[in-house]
C-alpha cells in the first residue's frame, strides 16, 4: 500500500540508448550512499525545476552531454523517490565521468543483471528486460 502521506522525492532517470541498442550506466562514487554500485543517470529535481529541465541539467552536470530528444516513459514509484523515467536517443557530445562517478559503461539491455544496482532500479532493470513500462504511480503523487 502506498503511503500518501510520506514525503516523496521527484528524480529523473536517464535510459540512454546508442545506436547498437546499449545503455549507459554509471557507477556510483566512494563517498556516495551505495558506493560501486551502477545506475541509470539522472538525479534529483530542484524546487519549482521542471522533470525535463532537471533531466537536461544533471545530463550535463553527470556526463557533460547536450539532451536533443528525450520522450518521458513515465513515473514509478521507488523507496521514497518518484522516478520520472526518459529515454534518450539523441544527444550532443560524448559521455565522461563527473567526479562523483567511478565509471561508465554501455551495456546491453540483457547483460543489466551482470551489474549491482541499488533495489530501487530492480523494477526498472525488469521492465526493461521483458520489454514493458514500469508500473505507474498513483497520479496524485505526480
Amino acid at each position: 500500500m502506498v503511503n500518501l502521506h510520506k514525503t516523496w522525492q521527484n528524480v529523473v532517470v536517464a535510459l540512454l540508448v546508442n545506436s547498437t541498442n546499449e545503455v549507459l550506466i554509471t557507477q556510483r562514487g566512494l563517498k556516495k550512499t551505495y558506493a560501486t554500485m551502477w545506475e541509470f543517470p539522472g538525479g534529483k529535481v530542484e524546487q519549482n525545476e521542471k522533470f525535463h529541465q532537471a533531466l537536461k541539467r544533471e545530463l550535463k552536470e553527470e556526463l557533460g552531454l547536450g539532451v536533443k530528444i528525450a520522450n518521458y516513459i513515465g513515473p514509478y514509484i521507488g523507496n521514497n523517490n518518484i522516478l520520472h523515467v526518459y529515454q534518450v536517443t539523441n544527444w550532443q557530445g560524448e559521455a565522461s565521468c563527473c567526479e562523483d562517478q567511478l565509471d561508465l559503461a554501455w551495456v546491453k539491455v540483457k547483460d543489466l543483471k551482470k551489474a549491482q544496482f541499488p533495489m530501487t532500479n530492480h523494477i526498472l532493470i525488469d521492465s526493461l528486460i521483458h520489454n514493458r513500462r514500469p508500473a505507474a504511480c498513483p497520479r496524485d503523487l505526480v
